[in-house]
């Protein structure tokens, strides 16, 4: 989301679940996001997300 941000993009969620610590890494809120912004720096966002979520256990879907 940096990436996407810091490149002029904008980022909104929508909490769609109960906050939880499942991992013991901090506190986890289940949100759905939805991101706005030029082609290039949404589309490599969305590349580097999907990376982190391979190396990375979490729950990650793609909508439209």
């Amino acid at each position: 989301m940096t990436y996407i941000l810091a490149n002029g993009g904008k980022a909104t969620v929508e909490v769609i679940g109960n906050r939880e610590n499942s991992r013991g890494n901090g506190l986890e809120v289940p949100g759905k996001f939805v991101v706005k912004g030029q082609y290039h720096s949404t589309e490599k966002g969305h590349s580097l997300i999907k990376d982190y979520c391979r190396r990375n256990p979490c729950k990650f879907d793609q909508q439209g």
